[in-house]
């Protein structure tokens, strides 16, 4: 919702929306095909999803900053980037640490939750103009990744779960919490 405001306030055409846009999906189909596994390889799970979220919010925050459509397509691709290793990280390591009987249920969470989400960013994006220039909103919004991911490392046993084998993970919730999938 946010990209084409920032476009049209830097007056710049339409084909710098399909380049941001399609940046952003080479970005994430980079990471899918060969480079999240490579990032992962390299820094651990933990670090790569902590790596993916501090450069999802660099690339919102230089979004705010950015005064050239070049710098705008970079900013998406590297956004795109970091979100297929964020994504394939957490989404991967969840499912399978769900007990079988219970995957439906978090689905169904999940599913809820990023229609939420899909709801209360735009809305607060909405607000957010009505008092706010376009590029002081990218930055609020990179910022506020930006403290999620420095929460990160305080999520309980995050490193340890991070740290497991798809194999190890497999209902990995309901040794560690067995009362709650009763």
């Amino acid at each position: 919702m946010l990209l084409p405001l920032k476009i049209h306030f830097l007056n710049l055409g339409a084909q710098w929306l399909g380049a941001t846009e399609a940046a952003l999906g080479m970005g994430m189909l980079t990471g899918a095909l060969w480079g999240a596994a490579r990032v992962i390889h390299w820094q651990g799970r933990f670090s790569a999803t902590r790596s993916a979220t501090l450069t999802l919010a660099l690339g919102i925050c230089a979004t705010a900053f950015s005064d050239r459509g070049w710098m705008l397509v970079i900013s998406f691709g590297l956004t795109g980037f970091a979100l297929s290793v964020s994504q394939l990280v957490g989404q991967t390591h969840r499912q399978l640490a769900v007990p079988d009987h219970f995957r439906a249920r978090f689905s169904s969470v999940n599913f809820m939750a990023m229609t939420l989400s899909g709801i209360l960013g735009p809305a607060l994006a909405g607000i957010a103009l009505g008092i706010l220039d376009i590029n002081t909103v990218y930055a609020a919004f990179g910022s506020g990744l930006f403290l999620v991911a420095m929460t990160f490392s305080r999520i309980l046993d995050i490193r340890t779960f991070l740290a497991l084998d798809h194999h190890e993970v497999k209902n990995w919730y309901a040794t560690q919490r067995p009362k709650l999938f009763l």
